[in-house]
């Protein structure tokens, strides 16, 4: 089970960007341009199964038993940027810290390999592109605000049609073997 423990203080585009976007002069719909974008960032996230800029990150997973009684978890949401722990989890709640363990980040496919019989594990750590918008590929963002525009122009409860626009511009980025 994936759970976001800390958000990104900040968006991947800014308020300024979309309404630039959008060629909008007025302050009138700010806070629903801010909403549209927590949308769209939420969608990308979701679509690409990795976060774009650097959140806090709990995965709860049972291992995978491989050769030489080590285990192996597969953790969604690359790019890994640090591991802030791995932990144990026992029947009765019990918890015991793992101190022992290795991550190698290939093909956008984060695999922790340790020494465990447990049934669960529970890895903590942090993911996405970077802590600033800068380090967000170009196609990415330019998706999220054409995904705002279309979401900002059809408000009215037109059904969106996906593009295969954004497809394009995403699909090199995506993480399709997870878990």
């Amino acid at each position: 089970m994936l759970k976001i423990l800390e958000k990104a203080e900040i968006y991947p585009v800014t308020l300024e960007d979309v309404k630039v976007h959008l060629r909008l002069e007025h302050a009138e719909e700010d806070q629903y341009l801010l909403h549209l974008i927590e949308t769209a960032t939420e969608y990308i996230e979701r679509y690409l199964n990795r976060a774009l800029l650097t959140q806090k990150l709990s995965f709860t997973s049972e291992p995978k038993a491989v050769k030489g009684g080590f285990s192996e978890i597969k953790l969604p949401r690359p790019n890994i940027l640090h591991v802030h722990s791995v932990t144990n989890i026992r029947s009765g709640s019990a918890r015991y810290a793992v101190r022992r363990y290795q991550l190698v980040d290939t093909d956008n496919s984060p695999l922790l390999t340790l020494v465990t019989s447990d049934q669960l594990v529970e890895v903590v750590y942090q993911a996405g592109f970077g802590i600033y918008p800068k380090h967000i590929p170009a196609p990415i963002k330019h998706a999220l605000l054409q995904i705002v525009a279309e979401l900002y122009e059809n408000r009215g409860g037109e059904p969106i049609k996906k593009s295969n626009f954004y497809n394009d511009l995403l699909e090199p980025y995506r993480v399709k073997d997870i878990l």
